[in-house]
């Protein structure tokens, strides 16, 4: 869905980029790499289908993000959910950003449902 919205709103972009190293030095591999007005951008999805052990990575993703935009020179990254697995209470606190408020540089990354992605997309509002 994502890459359709990019195609047909004219964004240039490549899937499965390696961009960087994540929080421990492996190698980070964008689902998404989003070029737009001479900025560019970080996509990872994350999709969720039944409850598990998914919500205990997501931190780990999100400071791996942060480390990518920060030594990636990228403006700014969005990590994306989907699905019905998510519990009710970890989906809003990650909707709602509060990895700032305990993340450094926590603002470098933008959690958003595939839904707001899509209209981020049409709206060409991938700024920062």
């Amino acid at each position: 869905m994502i890459a359709g919205a990019l195609r047909s709103n004219g964004y240039t972009f490549t899937r499965q980029e390696r961009v960087g190293k994540s929080l421990f030095g492996g190698h980070y591999i964008a689902d998404l790499v989003v070029e737009w007005r001479g900025m560019k951008y970080v996509i990872s999805c994350k999709w969720q289908q039944v409850p598990g052990t998914a919500e205990q990575k997501v931190l780990y993703e999100i400071a791996s993000l942060i480390k990518v935009v920060k030594e990636g020179g990228f403006g700014l990254a969005f990590l994306v959910i989907g699905g019905p697995g998510w519990s009710r209470q970890f989906r809003e606190a990650l909707l709602e950003n509060l990895h700032v408020n305990v993340l450094k540089d926590g603002e470098l990354v933008k959690v958003v449902d595939l839904d707001h992605m899509v209209a981020i997309i049409n709206r060409g509002s991938l700024t920062p």
